[in-house]
């Protein structure tokens, strides 16, 4: 089952702001308040707000 979508400029800069590589995260859910990213490697989830 493939996981994640690719992600858009904003969600790469969040990530990046984060302290994230944005290249290694895909997209796996968001909610209103939050977005979930998988990383593409490790298959570990990572939840950050949206701001």
């Amino acid at each position: 089952m493939k996981h994640g979508k690719k992600l858009t400029r904003k969600q790469r800069e969040i990530l990046i702001q984060n302290g994230y590589d944005s290249d290694e995260w895909l997209l796996e859910r968001q909610t209103e308040l939050i977005s979930v990213y998988v990383n593409k490697n490790t298959k570990e989830l990572l939840t950050l707000d949206k701001k």
